[in-house]
């Protein structure tokens, strides 16, 4: 230790000794280190980086595979509706417009909970809808994008479709 740190070490343990007991405490907590965040958080935080990684990078089936298995472990945690709306987003590559819209329908669970991604499985719906040509469906899922999140991109997307002289 040199002398520098001896110095400021030794000023906060005078001052912790000298100061009145409540301020004491201030003082003791102030010089100790932050607490770590737990090692589940951060083991999850890695988990849903994992495979949004396998998603980018195109590797459908490994995405499918990590996001399920996300999901699974990780049902609660604020990050599940953006699971849930990957995999909706993966069989709409796919083009399997079916399953995607049973898989963006998961999505809309998260709303209670806030889910961010929710304004986009509306879209995305309604884009699966078109492609499956149930205009009139697509159209009604716009509708309710733009009621229920007026100001999201995701509904001035639809605002757009609705638009077009064949929606």
């Amino acid at each position: 230790m040199n002398s520098r740190n001896f110095f400021k070490t030794s000023a906060v343990l005078f001052a912790c000794a000298c100061a009145p007991s409540g301020l004491s405490k201030t003082v003791k907590s102030a010089a100790l280190p932050a607490p770590k965040s737990t090692s589940s958080v951060s083991e999850r935080d890695r988990d849903f980086e994992r495979a949004n990684e396998l998603f980018k990078n195109g590797d459908e089936e490994a995405a499918i595979v990590s996001l399920t298995d996300y999901l699974r472990r990780y049902p609660t945690s604020d990050r599940a509706d953006d699971a849930q709306y990957l995999l909706g987003e993966i069989e709409y590559r796919r083009r399997n417009f079916a399953q995607a819209i049973r898989e963006l329908k998961k999505t809309l669970e998260y709303r209670k909970r806030g889910g961010d991604r929710v304004a986009d499985a509306f879209y995305l719906i309604g884009e699966s809808l078109i492609r499956l040509g149930e205009k009139e469906k697509a159209r009604i899922e716009w509708e309710a994008l733009k009621r229920i999140y007026p100001r999201s991109p995701a509904a001035e997307r639809a605002a757009l479709k609705l638009m077009e002289p064949s929606q």
